[in-house]
């Protein structure tokens, strides 16, 4: 019986062996590794991470081949914004003269609203710029024409930029917004946007982004706030920064730099062991799932609170309305539909209890268990489709309607 035992025990190890030598097999032949030696399971990059210098080389020098014809550019109070009269490459985005997104490349802007027109300004991320949809069916000219059929003339400025966190969106409004005297400012509040603050290189925040910028950060301090990396650094900068991070005055400032993340271990030398401490560590997303973003009282919810809190504040002494809208983004919204609720809904009731906000949850959440969630989102991206942008562009109407804050 013991020898039995014992056939049977070394039968099981050899099939585990076995096993785990395919599984590592198969896992090699998934394995690909990108232009700085980092390795990806399809499109999942697994550790040891790499720091991208060298695909930020070529997006630096194609960026540059572009010239003019880019429609983002660097800019060193904002990390990035949208180049005046330009064309976004498919044609989708087109911007006026001052950089705002319009239905008319090269349009002339005033800087002042005409007599009797309600300028109202938007600013936030792609969201609010209306990405992956043209711009008459983006939220703002939703916006503008259900104003129109209310019998209100309204002039509707896009000044929102995609990969924004919104530290940058208030940036704008300071560089941007208040020479252009809108009677009520709207902030699109997309819950990601708060993690985006603790971002320097947005490269490390999303390898695969075609942003190759740097970014501004606001920091705590004290009551305040302060401002790092500004100027933000230059484009053609960026490959020797990643290449010695360390010593960059502003690394220990990079919520998705972790040096333990991007050093070699023993471990490491089987690409299924990776994989599997990849998906262990980070749930198979690296933006630091070990940190609640929204937890009272942290770091990241008490900086996002106070920059809206201090845009708002600028905003009201210019004599200004301000007005939050929520954009709840894919995830989010999936989590409603399975019963379970915004793990920001705390920083969200906080900003309501604060602040004039609407927010078009319930219809888009109606509409969702109508058709589908996909029916809300662009087929291509991650954006709301034209369904979805009409629901907000009432929702944000109806609240133009409503007491000011």
């Amino acid at each position: 019986m013991s020898r039995e035992r014992t056939a049977l025990s070394l039968l099981l190890a050899a099939a585990l062996a076995a096993s785990l030598l395919l599984a590592e097999g198969v896992t090699r032949v998934l394995t690909r590794r990108d232009a700085d030696g980092g390795l990806y399971v399809h499109a999942l990059r697994i550790l040891p991470y790499r720091t991208p210098v060298n695909a930020v080389r070529a997006q630096v020098a194609a960026y540059r081949a572009a010239g003019d014809a880019s429609y983002i550019q660097a800019d060193p109070e904002l990390g990035w914004t949208i180049r005046p009269d330009a064309r976004s490459h498919d044609g989708l985005y087109l911007s006026d003269r001052l950089g705002l997104r319009s239905p008319v490349q090269g349009r002339d802007t005033a800087l002042r609203p005409a007599a009797g027109v309600l300028r109202i300004a938007l600013f936030g991320d792609s969201f609010t710029h209306g990405n992956d949809v043209a711009y008459e069916d983006s939220w703002a000219a939703v916006l503008a024409e259900r104003l129109a059929t209310r019998g209100i003339a309204a002039e509707v400025l896009t000044l929102g930029v995609g990969g924004y966190a919104v530290d940058q969106a208030y940036l704008r409004w300071r560089q941007r917004g208040r020479e252009l005297a809108p009677a009520l400012v709207v902030f699109g509040f997309q819950s990601s946007n708060c993690k985006r603050n603790l971002n320097l290189l947005r490269v490390l925040y999303s390898p695969d982004t075609g942003l190759v910028f740097s970014k501004p950060r606001l920091v705590l301090e004290g009551p305040g706030l302060r401002a790092i990396n500004v100027p933000a650094v230059d484009p053609d900068r960026l490959p020797a920064l990643l290449a010695d991070f360390e010593s960059w005055e502003h690394s220990r400032d990079e919520w998705f730099y972790r040096k333990r993340d991007y050093t070699d271990r023993a471990l490491y030398a089987s690409r299924l062991a990776a994989l599997v401490q990849t998906g262990i560590q980070t749930r198979f997303s690296f933006r630091r799932k070990d940190v609640d973003f929204f937890a009272a009282g942290g770091e990241p919810r008490t900086l996002c609170e106070r920059i809206i809190d201090t845009f708002a504040r600028e905003v009201r002494q210019a004599g200004m309305r301000f007005l939050i809208v929520h954009l709840p983004s894919h995830k989010p919204l999936r989590r409603l539909l399975r019963g379970e609720d915004f793990e920001f809904r705390d920083m969200l009731e906080g900003l309501r209890r604060r602040h004039a906000l609407a927010d078009p949850t319930d219809e888009l959440l109606a509409r969702a268990r109508a058709d589908s969630p996909d029916a809300l989102f662009a087929s291509v991206g991650s954006h709301y489709s034209p369904a979805g942008n009409e629901i907000v562009g009432e929702a944000v109407a109806r609240a133009i309607g409503s007491p000011g804050d």
